[in-house]
Order: structure tokens, then C-alpha cells, then sequence
């Protein structure tokens, strides 16, 4: 059995959005596929997924939104589901976290990001 994880900001009102639920629920119709959709930010009038598959959402599990509790929990999550698979449509900083935790975990992963440059990110760094 294929576990994949997906991670995004929010799953209302984006392409990114969209494509991930799509992706989510595409994955969770085959029989080998377990399906984690990691979700940063729990909004209102979220794209419909299939019941088989699991929302995490980290602003509803974390106390203070900062970087090492992010990275925490997203660590912690990739060990407990035992993910095989990482795939992260976030922002370039959700994105970031991701792959700190991925390289840790040894775990395969693919980023994409969907944002204009010359407006996002501000921070050189990201």
C-alpha cells in the first residue's frame, strides 16, 4: 500500500487548490493508495474531497504559528502515517518546511509552486 501525503495552504478558492483536492481524490479512488492531505490554514467553502481521505489541518494542531512548530508537526506527521510520498503545492515557505522535513525523513518528495515571482516571495531568502 502507496501512502502519499499532500500538502497545501488551504483548499478553498485556487488552482493550486483545486488541482490538489483533484489529486487527492484521484489518488484515493485507487485500491493501493492511502491519501493524507496536510493543510495548512482550515477555511471556509473548501473544495469536496473523498471521505477516504484524511485532512490534517496544522493551524488546528499547533498552539503558536511559528517555524519550529511547524516543522515539528509536519515532521511528526510524515513519521506517525509512514508517508512514502510528498507532494507539496504550497507557498514557498509551507514548501520550504516541507523539504527540511522530507530530507530528514529520507522520504521522496515533489514541490510545486504556483505564484508570480516579482511579487512573491518579498523575502530573498524563500
Amino acid at each position: 500500500m502507496n501512502k502519499l501525503l499532500i500538502v497545501i495552504d488551504g483548499l478553498s478558492k485556487g488552482g493550486a487548490e483545486r488541482v490538489s483536492a483533484w489529486l487527492a481524490n484521484s489518488f484515493a479512488g485507487r485500491s493501493n493508495y492511502i491519501v493524507f492531505l496536510l493543510v495548512n490554514f482550515h477555511q471556509k467553502n473548501e473544495y469536496l474531497t473523498d471521505k477516504r481521505i484524511e485532512k490534517i489541518y496544522i493551524d488546528e494542531n499547533i498552539k503558536e504559528n511559528n517555524f519550529f512548530n511547524k516543522v515539528k508537526f509536519i515532521n511528526c506527521i510524515i513519521k506517525e502515517k509512514e508517508v512514502d510520498l510528498v507532494v507539496s503545492l504550497g507557498m514557498p515557505q509551507l514548501n520550504c518546511y516541507v523539504t527540511l522535513c522530507c530530507l530528514k525523513n529520507r522520504v521522496r518528495f515533489i514541490l510545486s509552486e504556483r505564484n508570480d515571482p516579482r511579487q512573491y516571495p518579498s523575502n530573498k531568502i524563500l
